[in-house]
């Protein structure tokens, strides 16, 4: 049986990775306004003194999803496409 998988980002990972590269952009409004670095690290810093660890790549979080450790898999019946 295959399994999908969300995926989420990990917030200490992201900070640690951006370093003093610009993270303007990374999150964007639904009307597609992007997120300055400023805004975006101090929403990652709040996230992490929340005690979150990873947070999800997407709107639709999955069912089951775990702050600490993102998406836990969802079964998918196998299709057999021959």
């Amino acid at each position: 049986m295959k399994e999908i998988r969300h995926m989420c980002i990990d917030i200490a990972g992201a900070l640690s990775y951006y370093g003093k590269k610009s993270m303007k952009g990374l999150i964007k409004e639904d009307n597609g306004a992007e997120w300055t670095d400023k805004m975006v690290r101090d929403y990652f810093k709040k996230c992490l003194a929340e005690g979150k660890k990873v947070l999800p790549m997407s709107d639709n979080v999955c069912e089951g999803f775990s702050y600490q450790t993102g998406c836990p898999g969802h079964p998918q019946k196998d299709t057999d496409e021959t």
